[in-house]
């Protein structure tokens, strides 16, 4: 289940789904400004809320290349492409994750210049390899159909993919559903016989998340 701080109806909804979740994805990581600086914002009502009601359940916060609904793709370029700042962030998300006893991340990273998956591809690396060292699970968002990703590539680097479903139509599109059932079980069909050798779970109608790794709760 995801999880926003400026939506007052995130809260409730989370108190009444928690008991039926596996994970709980709060979006309290985001790269922010000139230097795409790592800023955090969690809200401690869900902690304890898990830490009451569920205390097993994973908790994966999101982190995004977005400040108040603006994506950041060329300021991710720019970070992506410089490996000393590569390796820094990386430094403050882990520290950030062992602080507060996460058991991984949630990567969401949007408008990503084409030119810059190779970019993506070694932080990735380089994060994954920081993780493992920590026993941390990596998430990563990836495009429903976009042939920029390599989306092979990115489920063996990845512990998950979570496949976001829901740009069939948008808002500057024409007018439609924003993942009708056709369209849904088409695309994540190519997307299964093209590139992904696992058998998704469908957590919606809208998302799928392919992976096997067990998430286990942080002593």
């Amino acid at each position: 289940g995801f999880y926003v701080n400026w939506d007052n109806n995130s809260y409730p909804a989370l108190k009444r789904a928690l008991p039926h979740l596996d994970w709980v994805v709060p979006s309290w990581l985001s790269l922010e400004g000139s230097d795409l600086e790592l800023k955090a914002d969690v809200d401690d009502r869900v902690l304890k809320l898990i830490q009451e009601t569920k205390p097993d359940t994973p908790v994966l916060p999101m982190i995004q290349n977005a400040v108040e609904g603006k994506w950041d793709g060329a300021g991710l370029a720019r970070l992506l492409a410089d490996s000393t700042a590569r390796a820094a962030r990386i430094d403050e998300i882990v520290t950030f994750l062992e602080a507060n006893r996460f058991q991984g991340l949630t990567i969401d990273f949007e408008e990503v210049p084409a030119k810059s998956q190779n970019d993506l591809q070694d932080f990735l690396r380089e994060l994954s390899s920081a993780f493992s060292a920590h026993g941390l699970v990596m998430v990563l968002a990836v495009p429903f159909d976009d042939d920029s990703w390599p989306y092979v590539t990115y489920a063996k680097i990845a512990d998950y993919m979570l496949l976001m479903g829901y740009d069939q139509h948008w808002d500057q599109s024409k007018p439609g559903s924003i993942a009708g059932e056709d369209w849904f079980e088409n695309t994540l069909d190519k997307r299964m016989r093209s590139s992904i050798p696992t058998a998704p779970s469908l957590p919606s109608a809208a998302m799928a998340t392919i992976g096997s790794r067990d998430i286990r709760p942080r002593s």
